[in-house]
């Protein structure tokens, strides 16, 4: 099992465009960082119901209503409680004490955030008495059960990482799944069928399972 030195932190991604914020969320997913996202028009009310240990304000073209909630939320850091970064174009809003700021670079900003993500909040493999799972991050990630690698296809290795780092022993729903990792959720429980069957043949057990249609865990 995985387990963070940390809680896995809530990350709140906004913009002002859809596709701009579904393409950034998309990219760190595919690096191991899983993100809730809103519209900066819905920002408040998604932030009601997430409590957001990290918030991203991803501006590549000036927005006023970019700028203003990343003043806000500067103001309002003053204990430096939660991470504000803000990407855009130089001279769009000024750096505080409390925020980072990083230019309107897409590839840039995602793997400057991926290593901050990771050194901030990195984990270590838990050994147990007779066998040892273990996600190796990577693009995408890759699963090894004592040693031996699982052929897991993309989405199958995200899914059995998200459940690793976000949740282990927790039931997620594949509502839950499907939203962080940008996947049908009716797709959900066939890549997890397909999970187990290659598990099965490489350590004759089950690797995700589930609980009265409720959700899924790994342990």
């Amino acid at each position: 099992m995985i387990k963070f030195k940390r809680n896995y932190p809530n990350v709140l991604l906004t913009s002002e465009d859809k596709n701009e914020v579904e393409a950034f969320r998309n990219d760190l997913s595919a690096r191991g960082v899983y993100v809730h996202y809103a519209l900066l028009s819905e920002f408040h009310t998604a932030a009601e119901t997430v409590t957001a240990d990290i918030v991203i304000i991803y501006s590549p073209k000036y927005s006023a209503r970019a700028s203003d909630l990343y003043y806000k939320l500067a103001e309002n850091n003053n204990d430096k409680s939660q991470t504000i970064i803000y990407i855009g174009n130089e001279g769009d809003v000024e750096k505080h004490d409390n925020t980072t700021v990083y230019p309107n670079n897409h590839s840039f900003a995602c793997s400057e955030i991926v290593r901050r993500f990771k050194e901030d909040y990195r984990f270590d493999p838990a050994v147990g008495e007779d066998d040892e799972l273990f996600c190796e991050l990577g693009k995408p990630p890759q699963v090894y059960y004592n040693g031996t690698k699982i052929g897991l296809s993309k989405s199958e290795s995200k899914i059995v990482h998200f459940l690793l780092t976000i949740e282990p022993r927790n039931l997620v729903s594949k509502e839950v799944i499907g939203d962080y990792l940008s996947l049908a959720a009716g797709a959900v429980p066939v890549h997890i069928h397909n999970i187990n069957d290659k598990s099965m043949q490489t350590y004759h057990d089950k690797l995700v399972f589930s609980r009265s249609n409720r959700g899924y865990f790994v342990y």
